[in-house]
């Protein structure tokens, strides 16, 4: 059974126009509001209707939100154990690129290690390569300076031959020359012949000389 709900529509109209709402305005929308509360209103039934709705709707929610609730859990145990997957592969490949890296390490240390004694091997043999060219230097230089002694000993035996040569060439020379030219004369060198002084008479008596010359005082000429 339908229970109306009772609406005093002139109480409602009065206190519209109490608030200034013209009286024909004010019934039209009493009518309107009227109106409107009896299509919506609900009854029992409508009520009853509504929680076995909402029952079905709380009943579906829930098996829903158990579902949900359930893919979670899958979901998360799938995460959790694709987690542990991925932990352990990359920890696996942790070791085996750490087994990979001590393994390189050694390489490179073995490598070094070899390269260090070809290093030390070449130097070795540097150094004997240095040495035997400082000897072949030394004999080379030795070589050489005899050679220049060679050389300069019989330089000296050549200019003293070409001396000697020269020598006897000029002799030679001097000798024809002399052959050709007449002898010369000997000259002796005399003293010259000494020149005669006049001898003086003695003094005669008045202190005269007997030699005197003439115009002299009781002199006489001779």
């Amino acid at each position: 059974m339908d229970h109306a709900i009772a609406f005093d529509t002139y109480a409602y109209v009065k206190r519209l126009r109490d608030a200034g709402v013209e009286e024909r305005q004010a019934a039209i929308q009493a009518e309107a509001l009227m109106s409107l509360v009896e299509d919506r209103l609900a009854t029992k039934k409508d009520l009853a209707d509504l929680k076995r709705d909402l029952a079905i709707i709380d009943s579906n929610l829930q098996r829903d939100l158990r579902e949900i609730e359930a893919a979670l859990k899958r979901d998360f145990a799938a995460t959790q154990q694709n987690i542990r997957e991925t932990e352990a592969n990359l920890k696996r490949d942790m070791a085996a690129m750490e087994a990979a890296l001590h393994r390189d390490m050694a390489d490179l240390k073995r490598d070094i290690k070899e390269m260090d004694g070809k290093v030390e091997l070449a130097k070795a043999e540097l150094r004997k390569d240095i040495e035997a060219t400082k000897a072949e230097l030394r004999k080379d230089i030795e070589a050489i300076k005899a050679e220049l002694r060679r050389d300069i000993e019989a330089a000296k035996v050549e200019t003293i031959k070409w001396v000697v040569a020269t020598g006897i060439i000029i002799i030679g020379g001097v000798a024809a020359i002399n052959r050709l030219l007449p002898p010369p004369t000997a000259v002796y060198w005399q003293a010259p012949p000494a020149q005669a002084t006049p001898l003086q008479a003695p003094a005669g008596p008045g202190g005269l000389s007997t030699g005197g010359k003439a115009g002299s005082p009781g002199g006489t000429s001779p």
